[in-house]
């Protein structure tokens, strides 16, 4: 047994505050690490990987490979690489629009500045097996290994933050791991590492942290830094650059925060020119960035697209709605807001100067004409002020009474797994990346069995309400894979077992055809398995062979396992299938036992 004065070493080791920032840090790594793994697939035998760099993200990587590899500023070799990874399905780098004289990347060159250095590393210290073309795999690796060293890095410095404000280290600990987990940050930083969201939480951390410091030190040092973040926000997303607000939440008033800038700023040559060398030295890679594609001096290359709300911002969708809602898909963020109360009552000129910060933040997101920020999860934009919702939640956990403590812990939680699934459903298509609703959100709410997969990305099939022409009976162990005609046998079931395509239905097509609308399956459902997805498959045989037509997705219309549904599948017939030779159905089974009882089809008058 432990002596009095041995439990006290180790309370004296846990109450360091290094000891909170190393398990804060290892625990969210651990995590981090484990869903790398799990999406990326990067230990796949068959070395074959789901890519990193995709969609938006292949625009702000881009100029990594032209400016160290390629010597090029058109982005040809771009076709070079869709051709060369057909199976990783990075067809989607040409997302970038073209003038006259070529490709042009509208995106800033923010992201790129960030991942340079592990950029860099991938290419001159991968092995010999892998080509040098800046997409291979070690490129990929760096990717994730720098997205995840900027997640630690604005953890890092928001735990300092926090610390700064009297908020003790495993308050401070759990608030940042709280929000990381229960929010959009780790999925930005995971499963869509090239956006600049990710980064965007590192600079603003970064700049509140450099403002701090410079409040207190009054020294050169920390005012270079806080230009060069300030810097970084703004070629990171020039929208950010709101965060000059911020420099007013550690001075009383304005006009004592505007005294401390004049006297220690704007009197001081020796200070003001370095720090406006270091703002322009860092903002100058975007304007060379435009000069060098258009010829032209200049910010921002994207066209058609703006802040075209700002007169009509739609701030109910943007904080409660079912599409992309702040609140709906990260509630903690709703939560953590709670905890400004205790904050006006220690920080009162801080936290009015945060909160004026989070509305202004806010007007601009929903002033962006995409409002719901295209495919995504979530309301993205607000990652990059994961900061201040981590601050919220540090000062609730802190101040809040202990019995209401400890009743936040399930509800806490909750919140974590509610993303949890929520990540789920994003990386399968469950969720629809961009057009969500209340309906859509309450039919999947905690679902991610694999059944649903795609279940609002697929138009369902054409209905018929026609009446029954003729109405046929089967059972399945009586039919084989050649059958043809008309079967005319008794009600029965079938059962199928692990991957399985097994014929249903096959029949000629001839003249009566002609006054036919469509052909009508139905049968009760019974799925054993969570990841079963089957699906009914129509075919037309013509011009010797069989073609596939359209399929018809039944595991998402089926709510619990082992539990009969009753289903119903329509085909509606088009030229095509009258111009063929045969009409085929069949049934797919993808994992465990399905079962189709009573199964009918019947054909359908005009």
């Amino acid at each position: 047994m432990p002596t009095t004065s041995s439990w006290e070493k180790v309370k004296l080791i846990l109450q360091h505050k290094n000891v909170a920032l190393f398990v804060l840090l290892f625990s969210v790594l651990i995590v981090a690490k484990k869903q790398s793994e799990k999406w990326h697939q990067w230990s796949n035998k068959e070395k074959t990987f789901r890519p990193i760099v995709r969609s938006d993200g292949s625009g702000y990587y881009a100029y990594l490979p032209q400016i160290f590899i390629y010597d090029e500023n058109r982005y040809h070799f771009i076709e070079k690489m869709v051709n060369r990874y057909p199976d990783a399905k990075m067809g989607e780098f040409g997302n970038l629009p073209e003038d006259r004289n070529g490709r042009v990347n509208k995106y800033f060159v923010g992201v790129a500045v960030c991942q340079s250095p592990f950029f860099l590393a991938a290419h001159w210290l991968h092995g010999p097996e892998f080509p040098s073309d800046g997409y291979s795999l070690p490129y990929q690796r760096a990717v994730a290994m720098g997205a995840m060293c900027f997640l630690l890095l604005g953890l890092w410095l928001t735990y300092l933050i926090l610390l700064h404000f009297r908020i003790t280290p495993w308050f401070s600990a759990v608030a940042c791991g709280v929000i990381a987990l229960g929010t959009p940050l780790l999925y930005y930083t995971i499963n869509d590492p090239l956006t600049a969201h990710g980064y965007s939480f590192a600079a603003i951390s970064f700049f509140v942290y450099s403002l701090i410091r410079w409040r207190e030190t009054w020294t050169l040092k920390w005012l270079l830094l806080v230009s060069f973040s300030f810097a970084m926000v703004i070629l990171l997303r020039p929208s950010n650059g709101i965060v000059f607000l911020l420099y007013f939440a550690f001075f009383a008033n304005l006009k004592e925060a505007w005294q401390f800038l004049v006297t220690n700023l704007f009197k001081k040559l020796k200070y003001l020119i370095p720090t406006v060398l270091v703002f322009v030295a860092v903002i100058g890679l975007q304007i060379m960035n435009v000069y060098y594609q258009t010829g032209k001096i200049g910010f921002n290359i994207y066209q058609n697209e703006s802040f075209s709300n700002w007169n009509k911002p739609p701030f109910i969708e943007v904080l409660f709605g079912f599409r992309k809602g702040l609140f709906m898909y990260a509630p903690l963020t709703f939560i953590s807001l709670l905890g400004y109360i205790f904050f006006w009552k220690k920080h009162k000129s801080a936290s009015k100067i945060i909160l004026i910060f989070l509305l202004v933040f806010t007007y601009v997101t929903a002033s962006w004409w995409n409002w719901w920020y295209g495919g995504s999860l979530g309301m993205r934009p607000f990652v990059d002020v994961s900061l201040f919702f981590i601050l919220g939640l540090a000062f609730l956990f802190q101040f809040v009474k202990p019995w209401l403590r400890i009743v936040s812990i399930p509800i806490v939680a909750f919140c974590i797994y509610f993303h949890f699934i929520l990540t789920i459903q994003m990386d399968t298509g469950i969720l629809h990346f961009a057009e969500m609703n209340k309906e859509r959100f309450w039919r999947i709410f905690l679902k991610k069995d694999i059944r649903f997969q795609w279940i609002f990305h697929i138009d369902e099939p054409m209905k018929l309400n026609q009446k029954s022409l003729e109405t046929s009976y089967w059972n399945y162990n009586q039919l084989t894979k050649d059958f043809t005609g008309t079967p005319k046998l008794k009600p029965g079931n079938f059962t199928l077992e692990h991957m399985l395509i097994a014929p249903v239905f096959q029949k000629k097509i001839d003249s009566s055809f002609a006054n036919l609308a469509g052909l009508r399956v139905n049968s009760n459902v019974t799925i054993s398995d969570h990841n079963n997805v089957p699906w009914f498959i129509y075919d037309v045989y013509s011009n010797g062979e069989w073609k596939e037509i359209t399929v018809d997705f039944i595991g998402m219309r089926i709510p619990c396992l082992h539990e009969s549904t009753p289903i119903q599948s329509d085909l509606v017939f088009t030229e095509e299938i009258h111009s063929a030779d045969s009409l085929r159905l069949r049934f797919h089974n993808t994992h465990g036992k399905t079962t189709l009882g009573s199964l009918r089809y019947d054909l359908i008058k005009k």
